[in-house]
Order: structure tokens, then sequence, then C-alpha cells
């Protein structure tokens, strides 16, 4: 390698923070870091694939497709539609990783939310049944280069994980019963290792600079959101309603992929499409 091309990788290292630690650590969140310092050469592996990542994005053209089927990827494009474009041209996808939850706790959710919409009303917009999902990491309106780099980078974050048992649990609302905003379904479950998973997905789009999250992960189950008009009767009921509801009658399941989506948004509401997916564990 030339002087010149070691100045170049010496100066990406720099910018992302992927310097090698001496202990070999730097690919896991600091729990992972604590519970298994001996782990290392799968942690430094996960460092040179996303400085890898990041040297490839950088000597191809900022316009390029992400949404191309390759080898060991399920990429679903929807028909016709396009990523965003900004006044400056360079093409934008919303985007977030997320676990996907399976067809029977889909169903029960859609029984759960048929029940809340028959007794609530219009007050709220309910989520599509097939778009509920469990967000590890939304990153919103990102650089479609960006993305291919998140693509690459998943499966090996993914796979130093095992399957994560969860299930589906109360209701409940977000900020409060008083002023209730989001309606979620909580869950049980392996929920310390699920935490873990969503911090280390949180280190790996945090080294390609795109924001961490400043706020404690909660995970839930976004069933509806309360439109801004109700009015303040109407928010009581609703947190009542909530409060009294049953929870969904659904089977623990074992959480084994995680998915990187987009969406677009639409005049009733979002739709979301399969990027590509990695598996929990590796399997």
């Amino acid at each position: 390698m030339g002087a010149g091309a070691e100045r170049q990788d010496h100066q990406v290292f720099a910018k992302t923070g992927l310097f090698p630690r001496s202990d070999g650590l730097q690919g896991l969140s600091p729990t992972r870091r604590r519970r298994e310092g001996t782990s290392t050469a799968r942690s430094a592996a996960t460092d040179y694939w996303l400085f890898g990542c990041i040297c490839r994005a950088q000597s191809q053209p900022s316009q390029r497709q992400v949404f191309l089927e390759r080898p060991g990827r399920v990429v679903r494009p929807a028909p016709g539609v396009q990523p965003a474009v900004t006044t400056s041209g360079e093409k934008k996808v919303r985007s977030f990783i997320a676990i996907p939850v399976p067809d029977q706790g889909i169903e029960a959710l859609k029984d759960t939310v048929q029940k809340l919409e028959s007794d609530i009303g219009r007050s709220v917009r309910w989520v599509r049944p097939k778009g509920i999902h469990l967000t590890l990491k939304f990153m919103g309106d990102i650089p479609a280069g960006t993305v291919e780099q998140v693509l690459e980078a998943l499966p090996l974050v993914a796979a130093r994980f095992p399957p994560i048992k969860l299930a589906i649990s109360r209701l409940g609302i977000f900020p409060n019963t008083r002023r209730p905003r989001v309606l979620w379904a909580g869950l049980t479950g392996e929920l310390e290792a699920l935490s873990e998973l969503q911090s280390a997905v949180d280190d790996m789009v945090g080294r390609l600079e795109l924001p961490k999250e400043q706020r404690p992960f909660s995970p839930h189950l976004t069933l509806g959101r309360v439109r801004r008009e109700t009015s303040e009767s109407q928010l009581r009921k609703i947190g009542e309603i909530i409060a009294d509801a049953a929870p969904p009658s659904a089977e623990p399941w074992t959480a084994n992929t995680v998915n990187l989506m987009r969406t677009e948004l639409d005049p009733v509401g979002s739709r979301h499409y399969l990027v590509g997916t990695a598996a929990i564990g590796g399997g």
C-alpha cells in the first residue's frame, strides 16, 4: 500500500472512530464488552468490515442504486417508487432497522386494534397491521450510499447475538393516560439481550456518522397515534379505554432476523418496504 493510500485509510479511521482497540473490543457495545471480554476476533472483524464499507462507499458515485438483488439478501423495492431527492440532487431514503413480528402476533394485534378502533373511533391514526414492527433504530432520511453501508454491516452485527425470545404483553400509552399520544403494545422476554442488540445496532450506525439515540431504549410495538385535534374529553376517554383493555392474545416467539426497511409516505399514512434482512445468530 502506498503512502497516499495509508494517509487516506488513516483519515477514514479518524473520521469514523474505527481505530482498532488494543483489546479487540471496538465492535461491541459497552455491556457486551463487560460480558464478553474474551470474544475479540469477531468484534475486530466488525470494525474492519465497517471500515471496508465506508472505503467502498467513498470510491463509488453518490447516486448509485442500492436496491439490488445480491446473494444472501432479500431485497424488495416497491415498483415505480423512487427514493426522495434533496434540492442538491442527492438521493435520500427514509430508513429504519427493525425486528419483524410473526404472522400469529400480527393477527392478535389486528384483533386488538379492531376492538380499540370500535371503542375509540377516528381520534387515532391506526398503524396498518402488517406495518407493525419492533423498531431498533430509526435513521430518518439518509443518503442512498449510507443505506448500502448499513446493509453490508448489519449481518455482521446481528451475527454476534443469539436469537431472542419475546412475547407481546400489555397495552400502554406515551407519554401518559392523561395526555395520550402514542398507543402501543409492550413486550416481555429476553429484554436485556434485546437491549444489547439495539445498543450494538446504534453503535454501528453511529460509526457511519448517523446520530445515535439520546433516549433510553423502550421496546414496544406502535399501534396508533392520537390525532392532534382530539378534544380533552376524548383524550381522557382514550386513556381510560387503554387502561382497561385486555392485552393481545399471542404466543411467544423467537426473534431470529433483523430487517433494514425503507418508508414511503402517502396521504393515508406510511408504507414500509424490505430492503434487506440479517440473521440474528448468523444462521
